[in-house]
């Protein structure tokens, strides 16, 4: 059996208490328990596939990209509609991204994804230390490359300024003049080459909700199992996470780092 784990957004800014600018509660404990399930079971991990939230300071889901009428940021969690926009609530901080705002607005609530915009914390810039791998599941991934003589798969996702993307397969509005945006065919591609895929990462509610939701509706065996101790929501989306987890039952598998039991030989059809 092949097996492949593959860890979401495991960020200092969404693990490390009073250092991350967007810490997810509990996060930094599942971090702890993934990194010993991964040195515990290093012959057992074929492949390790690592997704990055990978941002600019100047992205529509910051900020800095929006003002009132009175030229006043949004604060941190503040959800923006189009509603908005069309009421002078919101609007684009420089005129020619007005319109970039208005379209994008339109076509997140056309195409129903999962979420309303809303105005994050600065977070996950790349090149600053919130945006580095939490440092002690770091260590473990460090230490299977040395055991396995293999390499950490990092994969980026987020890096277009002007949409979201929650999930690592493909943005919440695709943009068909950026490729980042597009569906990642490639990496759903190199998942399905593997018996078994496990699970873990930040946010329950958001990137792993997003992320195995998309590869299960564009895999015909996704051949999955969430970690469910090793992952954890946002807080005040706990709904979205029960949620999430309720409608992949019957679908995924679903277990824990404590409980989870590698299948040593392929089984006989």
């Amino acid at each position: 059996m092949k097996n492949a784990l593959l860890i979401i957004d495991p960020q200092v800014d969404f693990t490390v208490p009073d250092v991350g600018a967007l810490v997810v509660n509990g996060a930094n404990e599942d971090m702890a328990r993934l990194a010993a399930f991964i040195d515990e079971n290093q012959a057992h991990i074929d492949r390790i596939f690592v997704t990055m939230d990978s941002h600019s300071k100047i992205a529509i889901f910051h900020p800095i990209f929006w003002v009132d009428k009175d030229g006043n940021r949004p604060a941190p969690f503040t959800a923006i509609t189009t509603e908005d926009l069309e009421n002078g609530v919101w609007q684009a901080k420089h005129a020619e991204m007005q319109e970039i705002a208005v379209n994008y607005l339109e076509q997140l609530k056309q195409n129903n994804r999962f979420y309303p915009l809303v105005v994050w914390p600065e977070h996950c810039l790349v090149g600053t230390h919130g945006w580095s791998v939490h440092p002690e599941l770091m260590q473990a991934l460090l230490r299977w490359e040395d055991s396995e003589f293999a390499t950490v798969d990092y994969i980026v996702k987020g890096n277009s300024p002007f949409t979201e993307m929650y999930s690592a397969i493909r943005a919440d509005v695709i943009d068909h003049n950026d490729p980042r945006t597009d569906i990642n065919w490639e990496f759903l591609h190199e998942l399905w080459s593997y018996d078994n895929v496990l699970v873990a990462g930040e946010a329950l509610s958001h990137c792993v909700a997003n992320t195995v939701t998309d590869i299960v509706g564009y895999c015909a065996n996704p051949k999955l199992t969430l970690l469910t101790d090793a992952m954890s929501n946002v807080a005040g989306f706990e709904k979205q996470g029960q949620d999430f987890l309720d409608k992949m039952k019957g679908i995924v598998n679903l277990s824990t780092t404590s409980d989870y039991e590698f299948v040593t030989e392929s089984i006989e059809q």
